[in-house]
């Protein structure tokens, strides 16, 4: 993947801060990847992210 993968944005409520329990996890992927390694990338983000939020409601 290396310079392929050109940038990960976070946008939406998680990006403004605002979330809740209930909002979902807006990101957009810019990259010269294919198709089948933009879905790898973002099964991974997906992943992180899950374990992100979950840490997250653990610790409130």
């Amino acid at each position: 993947m290396g310079n392929d993968l050109r940038k990960i944005i976070l946008y939406g409520s998680y990006a403004r801060g605002d979330y809740c329990e209930e909002s979902d996890v807006d990101i957009m992927i810019l990259s010269a990847l294919s198709e089948n390694e933009n879905d790898a990338v973002a099964d991974r983000i997906y992943d992180n992210v899950q374990m992100a939020l979950k840490l997250e409601l653990a610790l409130r």
